[in-house]
Protein backbone atom coordinates (compact mmCIF):
# COMPACT_ATOMS: atom_id res chain seq x y z
CA UNK A 1 0.00 0.00 0.00
CA UNK A 2 1.38 3.39 -0.96
CA UNK A 3 0.37 6.43 1.01
CA UNK A 4 1.13 9.76 -0.54
CA UNK A 5 1.12 12.73 1.79
CA UNK A 6 1.88 16.32 1.03
CA UNK A 7 3.05 18.49 3.89
CA UNK A 8 3.79 22.17 3.69
CA UNK A 9 5.78 23.59 6.58
CA UNK A 10 5.78 27.30 7.31
CA UNK A 11 8.20 28.41 10.01
CA UNK A 12 8.38 31.72 11.78
CA UNK A 13 9.47 33.10 15.12
CA UNK A 14 7.31 31.56 17.81
CA UNK A 15 5.21 29.68 15.28
CA UNK A 16 2.82 32.63 15.48
CA UNK A 17 -0.27 32.10 13.32
CA UNK A 18 -0.83 35.85 12.84
CA UNK A 19 2.54 36.13 11.14
CA UNK A 20 1.74 33.15 8.91
CA UNK A 21 -1.69 34.37 7.78
CA UNK A 22 -0.60 35.78 4.43
CA UNK A 23 1.17 32.55 3.49
CA UNK A 24 -1.74 30.38 4.63
CA UNK A 25 -4.13 32.39 2.44
CA UNK A 26 -1.85 32.06 -0.59
CA UNK A 27 -1.13 28.35 -0.04
CA UNK A 28 -4.82 27.59 0.39
CA UNK A 29 -5.70 29.53 -2.77
CA UNK A 30 -2.99 27.87 -4.87
CA UNK A 31 -2.84 24.36 -3.39
CA UNK A 32 -6.07 23.95 -1.43
CA UNK A 33 -5.01 23.20 2.14
CA UNK A 34 -6.72 20.25 3.80
CA UNK A 35 -5.57 20.76 7.38
CA UNK A 36 -3.69 23.16 9.61
CA UNK A 37 -1.50 22.00 12.47
CA UNK A 38 -0.05 24.72 14.67
CA UNK A 39 3.14 23.41 16.24
CA UNK A 40 5.08 25.35 18.84
CA UNK A 41 8.06 23.96 20.74
CA UNK A 42 9.48 24.05 24.22
CA UNK A 43 12.58 26.15 24.91
CA UNK A 44 11.46 28.63 22.25
CA UNK A 45 13.46 31.85 21.95
CA UNK A 46 10.23 33.86 22.02
CA UNK A 47 10.06 32.96 25.73
CA UNK A 48 13.19 35.09 26.25
CA UNK A 49 11.88 38.55 25.36
CA UNK A 50 8.80 40.73 25.74
CA UNK A 51 7.04 42.67 23.00
CA UNK A 52 7.67 45.97 24.81
CA UNK A 53 11.42 45.26 24.93
CA UNK A 54 11.54 44.75 21.16
CA UNK A 55 9.41 47.85 20.55
CA UNK A 56 11.67 49.95 22.80
CA UNK A 57 14.78 48.72 20.98
CA UNK A 58 13.24 49.35 17.57
CA UNK A 59 12.29 52.90 18.55
CA UNK A 60 15.93 53.64 19.40
CA UNK A 61 16.80 52.80 15.79
CA UNK A 62 13.81 54.45 14.10
CA UNK A 63 12.55 57.98 13.49
CA UNK A 64 9.78 58.95 15.92
CA UNK A 65 7.28 59.39 13.09
CA UNK A 66 7.14 55.57 12.90
CA UNK A 67 6.60 55.00 16.63
CA UNK A 68 2.79 54.71 16.37
CA UNK A 69 3.25 51.88 13.87
CA UNK A 70 5.80 50.22 16.16
CA UNK A 71 3.40 50.53 19.11
CA UNK A 72 0.76 48.63 17.14
CA UNK A 73 3.08 45.76 16.15
CA UNK A 74 2.50 42.30 17.58
CA UNK A 75 5.99 40.89 18.07
CA UNK A 76 4.89 37.47 19.30
CA UNK A 77 6.63 37.11 22.64
CA UNK A 78 5.17 34.28 24.72
CA UNK A 79 5.29 33.28 28.37
CA UNK A 80 3.70 29.82 28.11
CA UNK A 81 3.98 27.57 25.06
CA UNK A 82 0.68 25.70 25.48
CA UNK A 83 -1.17 28.93 26.18
CA UNK A 84 0.37 30.41 23.04
CA UNK A 85 -0.94 27.50 20.96
CA UNK A 86 -4.43 27.95 22.44
CA UNK A 87 -4.33 31.68 21.69
CA UNK A 88 -3.29 30.99 18.11
CA UNK A 89 -6.09 28.45 17.65
CA UNK A 90 -8.63 30.94 18.99
CA UNK A 91 -7.29 33.68 16.75
CA UNK A 92 -7.39 31.35 13.74
CA UNK A 93 -11.01 30.41 14.45
CA UNK A 94 -11.96 34.09 14.64
CA UNK A 95 -10.25 35.32 11.48
CA UNK A 96 -12.56 35.76 8.49
CA UNK A 97 -9.68 35.20 6.06
CA UNK A 98 -9.29 31.43 6.39
CA UNK A 99 -12.02 29.00 5.34
CA UNK A 100 -14.24 28.03 8.28
CA UNK A 101 -14.05 24.30 7.45
CA UNK A 102 -10.26 24.58 7.59
CA UNK A 103 -10.16 26.44 10.90
CA UNK A 104 -12.62 23.98 12.45
CA UNK A 105 -10.21 21.12 11.72
CA UNK A 106 -7.11 22.98 12.92
CA UNK A 107 -5.23 21.45 15.79
CA UNK A 108 -2.48 22.56 18.09
CA UNK A 109 0.60 20.67 19.18
CA UNK A 110 3.66 21.26 21.34
CA UNK A 111 6.95 19.62 20.38
CA UNK A 112 9.10 18.92 23.42
CA UNK A 113 12.70 19.47 22.28
CA UNK A 114 14.13 17.44 25.18
CA UNK A 115 12.00 14.30 24.80
CA UNK A 116 11.14 14.48 21.11
CA UNK A 117 7.47 13.96 21.96
CA UNK A 118 4.67 15.91 20.32
CA UNK A 119 1.74 16.57 22.61
CA UNK A 120 -1.72 17.75 21.55
CA UNK A 121 -3.05 20.95 23.06
CA UNK A 122 -6.71 20.94 23.98
CA UNK A 123 -8.73 24.12 23.97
Amino acid sequence: MTVLAEVIIHRNAGGNVRHALRNMIILDEVLGLKEIALVHHTDCSTLRFRDDDIRRSLKLKTDSQYWPVIDSMHMGAITDVEHSVRDDLEWLEATPFVRKDLTERARGLVFDVKTGLVNPVTQ
